[in-house]
């Protein structure tokens, strides 16, 4: 029979929620279970980062039923938790334990919910016996600023380059102008010489 832990689905629940919870406890530092952080709703586990401001909303499912049900629910938690929290970063998480993560392998449908996550920007958790492991991780983007500073060092670069071969160029007409009007000296000098050898003759 397919989840056959479906009858044990409220201790179970409970022992997963336990899990995450300790999970981000340990890892972030403040974490809390089972609260509503928006109306009408209650988020399974929850934990803040405080060094990258981010907020992490984990809505975990221990069947399949309750499963097809999650990415609608903690993308509608965490949209109304970002209203109020603007200025953090919020990663809606769905966690699901191991056994029920090699059930959907055997029927064919891990894909396809991978997929729906991927597109919704959620991160997907599973649950073992002694640890919670990241399968897939949301996209972040990348911030313009970041991108736009390579483009002024170039053009900096480039305005130098310009700058210093215009400077040389005004070297060379310089030092040419130069050795012109040396040798034009020589010359004047060497002609009037042998003028005045001629009329000593």
């Amino acid at each position: 029979m397919v989840f056959s832990f479906w009858g044990e689905r409220s201790t179970y629940h409970k022992t997963c929620v336990r899990r995450v919870h300790a999970h981000l406890r340990r890892k972030y530092g403040i974490a809390d279970f089972e609260r509503s952080l928006v109306s009408d709703r209650i988020t399974d586990a929850w934990g803040y980062d405080k060094k990258s401001k981010t907020w992490y909303l984990c809505e975990i499912k221990v069947n399949w039923s309750d499963l097809q049900k999650a990415p609608l629910q903690i993308h509608d938690t965490a949209l109304r938790f970002k209203k109020n929290h603007k200025d953090s970063a919020v990663v809606p998480v769905i966690a699901l334990p191991l056994k029920l993560q090699k059930e959907l392998v055997k029927i064919n449908t891990w894909n396809s919910f991978c997929d729906t996550c991927k597109k919704l920007n959620m991160a997907i958790w599973v649950i073992e016996q002694s640890s919670v492991r990241q399968i897939q991780s949301p996209r972040h983007k990348t911030s313009k600023a970041i991108t736009s500073k390579p483009k002024v060092t170039k053009i900096k670069i480039a305005a130098t380059k310009k700058t210093k071969s215009k400077s040389l160029q005004v070297k060379a007409r310089g030092k040419s102008a130069k050795g012109k009007s040396i040798r034009s000296s020589i010359t004047k000098i060497r002609n009037t010489k042998s003028k005045t050898a001629k009329a000593k003759r």
